[in-house]
């Protein structure tokens, strides 16, 4: 506690939680803005941005969910699906170093 006692001001915020079946990421920086990522696969650590600029004020979740609606129409279940429909169960792959 006596580290934020000198008066630090807080430059970064950092908030992560699902919308719509997807793994949202909102920053903020301060003076700046807010920035909304979404991250459309659990086995890519890449987020794709929701917008351009940065946000004035936080975003509601109205409005991410009408973003990720907009620019990635296909939930994540349904991604999923395909994958196995294309790939089979995933335990049952087999991996390029020959393990199942």
């Amino acid at each position: 506690a006596v580290f934020f006692d000198r008066g630090y001001i807080n430059t970064y915020a950092f908030e992560e939680f699902a919308c719509r079946g997807e793994d949202v990421k909102l920053v903020n920086e301060f003076g700046v803005g807010w920035a909304a990522f979404v991250s459309l696969d659990d086995a890519s650590p890449d987020s794709v941005p929701l917008h351009e600029l940065p946000l004035p004020e936080r975003p509601e979740y109205k409005w991410l969910e009408s973003r990720i609606n907009e620019r990635h129409p296909e939930p994540r279940w349904s991604r999923k699906l395909g994958e196995v429909d294309e790939k089979g169960l995933r335990f049952m792959r087999r991996e390029p170093n020959g393990k199942s």
